[in-house]
């Protein structure tokens, strides 16, 4: 999955909602991790024996068929030879590989056809990469009714890095 960067990207992330909206929760999670395929297998095309990463004995002329795992790759050597890493200096890889989230955030909203930032509120991002955490905003009065967000990293891990969930409905005319 894709993720907005925020060292690499600027100082906020402007969503527009493409209509007004009635939004009744907000969430984010960081990037995700680097996974793979474990084992690796490949075939040697000039030989035409196959190749097991994990099983220096398997029998050459039979094509591996599983169990497959997906794991995570923490350093450049987890992954494998299957081309993840050719090309990219030892500086992308390591940013590659480095886990990122925002911990706290603030979110402003706009309403359509309107030109000034509204503040939400400043509230609590994520602790990882991977769990999402959300906010439940049905609570507002009045209800909050928007057709931009913006969302503002004030405190990040790793440089910093959202996914964002928008829930609610768009509102349509009467």
């Amino acid at each position: 999955g894709a993720a907005w960067d925020v060292e690499l990207n600027g100082a906020q992330l402007d969503i527009d909602l493409g209509c007004s909206c009635r939004i009744d929760g907000f969430g984010t999670q960081g990037r995700p991790p680097v996974t793979r395929r474990y084992p690796y297998t490949w075939r040697d095309w000039q030989t035409n024996i196959f190749h097991v990463a994990a099983r220096p004995r398997w029998p050459g002329n039979e094509r591996y068929h599983g169990p497959f795992k997906t794991i995570v790759c923490l350093e450049p050597r987890e992954l494998g030879p299957s081309g993840w890493g050719r090309g990219r200096s030892p500086e992308a890889l390591e940013d590659m590989l480095r886990l990122k989230w925002v911990r706290r955030y603030e979110l402003l909203c706009r309403t359509e056809g309107g030109r000034q930032w509204v503040s939400v509120g400043t509230f609590a991002g994520n602790f990882d990469a991977t769990t999402e955490v959300g906010h439940d905003l049905r609570s507002l009065k009045p209800p909050l009714v928007a057709r931009s967000l913006r969302v503002v990293p004030l405190a990040c891990e790793g440089g910093g890095a959202l996914r964002i969930g928008v829930y609610g409905a768009p509102l349509v005319a009467a």
